[in-house]
């Protein structure tokens, strides 16, 4: 976790537990990095899409 995130979790605030913050950011942290793959991905198949394109 990065020194953001333990900020978060010494704020408190007395509704949620710390450990449902941690959940919360080891899940979002878990989905940023999902998306980042995901576009990389796609950026890819697309470049080797446009390389290997077939003509009529």
């Amino acid at each position: 976790m990065s020194e953001t995130d333990e900020e978060i979790l010494h704020q408190g605030g007395g509704r949620t537990s710390a450990m449902d913050l941690k959940d919360h950011l080891n899940t979002w942290h878990g989905f940023v990095a999902f998306v980042k793959w995901m576009s990389i991905s796609i950026a890819v198949i697309m470049i080797l899409l446009a390389i290997f394109r077939t003509h009529g």
